[in-house]
């Protein structure tokens, strides 16, 4: 029932931030547009932005799924991409309200799982130490976070199929070096 509850706010903020960003958007708003009332709302979520961080994890976990590796990074990135460039007012709105510490956070937190599936399946991989394997998986999870937040900025324009391809080329040409390198540090 609570999930059912956090859909109908997700779905009566997206149709709002079609319209309008996050900043100008009320909490009394959101509740009108799903029958739910304000307690509803803060039984769920601390305020708005929090309901729009959930709304930002749940759907690029329904895009790219959950559970399962993914093999296929380039394709999964390909569809988080498409999909904000799909729903390109929501995702400017949401962007342009958003703190950057927020946004970042956001993004970082769908992409480490995907970076963790490409390091740990690189040879050697299992020799990093925890501390050089969290090092390694950051440094690929802000480069990837950087290249997203430059598409969006730059009104998401570019070709993102270009860029996540030069980034495969990147993480093929460093991955396995890296992990050598860091695997000898003590």
């Amino acid at each position: 029932m609570a999930n059912h509850t956090k859909q109908l706010l997700a779905e009566s903020l997206k149709e709002l931030l079609t319209h309008k960003p996050v900043d100008k958007i009320t909490v009394k708003e959101i509740v009108a547009g799903c029958g739910v009332n304000r307690q509803t709302f803060y039984y769920n979520f601390h305020d708005i932005y929090d309901l729009m961080e959930w709304i930002l994890l749940e759907d690029a976990r329904q895009i790219i799924g959950t559970g399962t590796v993914c093999k296929d990074w380039v394709k999964a990135m390909s569809k988080v991409f498409k999909y904000l460039q799909d729903n390109e007012d929501r995702t400017l709105n949401a962007f342009h309200s958003m703190s950057r510490a927020s946004l970042r956070n956001c993004i970082k937190s769908v992409f480490y799982p995907i970076m963790e599936t490409i390091l740990d399946s690189q040879p050697n991989a299992g020799r990093l130490s925890s501390e050089n394997r969290k090092f390694l998986l950051d440094v690929y999870v802000l480069l990837l976070t950087g290249i997203v937040i430059e598409w969006i900025e730059g009104g998401m324009r570019g070709d993102y199929m270009f860029e996540l391809n030069r980034l495969k080329r990147v993480i093929d040409c460093t991955a396995t070096h890296l992990i050598d390198e860091f695997s000898m540090t003590i």
